[in-house]
Order: structure tokens, then sequence, then C-alpha cells
């Protein structure tokens, strides 16, 4: 309903015998975040490596396999 943009639905008195106001809001919130889209971490060539090794990602595994 929320993707469809029909808001107004989640505010039909026919909710309340189904479910309380908390478990409506809480669906509501559910539905919202389920569409949101988060973008992964960007790691940059001075940033420590992910890895654990303690170098710079630039010479430990954002090494061209060419070197």
């Amino acid at each position: 309903m929320v993707a469809a943009g029909a808001d107004w639905l989640y505010k039909l008195e026919q909710w309340n015998d189904i479910f309380d106001e908390e478990k409506r809001k809480e669906l509501y919130k559910e539905e919202k975040n389920s569409h949101t889209v988060h973008a992964p971490v960007k790691i940059y060539p001075n940033d420590p490596c992910p890895c654990g090794s303690g170098k710079k990602y630039k010479k430990c595994h954002g090494r061209n396999s060419a070197e």
C-alpha cells in the first residue's frame, strides 16, 4: 500500500478490528523501510584496508593484479 501511494489505507477504521494502532505503525514503517536502498561504503586509496592488515588500501588490496 505504501509503494502504491495509498497511505490513506492505513488509516481506515476497519484496521482497528484487526491490528492495534502500534502494530499498524510498525507495519507501515517496515513497508517504508523495505524500499530504502543503502549504498555500500566507498573505500578510498588512502583509507585503511578493510582486511585488517594495517596497510593503506592502495598498498594492500587496492593494487592492480599486474604488479
